[in-house]
């Protein structure tokens, strides 16, 4: 399973979350601001083709 980590705009903090193609925002466990994410089937399944929060192409993948 995929894990994606979004930079919280309010305090920077970094929020690590799995893909659900379901849910339309994740809240940042540091200061608890929303942001609104896209999550796609394919980013769900692992396929990686543009950005959840801004919808950019350019972005940093990092393989384990």
């Amino acid at each position: 399973m995929i894990e994606v980590t979004i930079t919280c705009k309010e305090c920077g903090s970094g929020i690590n979350v799995h893909p659900n193609a379901h849910a339309s925002e994740v809240v940042c466990q540091i200061c608890q601001t929303p942001a609104k994410v896209n999550f796609t089937k394919e980013l769900e399944s692992g396929v990686v083709k543009d950005c959840p929060v801004c919808g950019r192409k350019d972005f940093y993948k990092q393989k384990d």
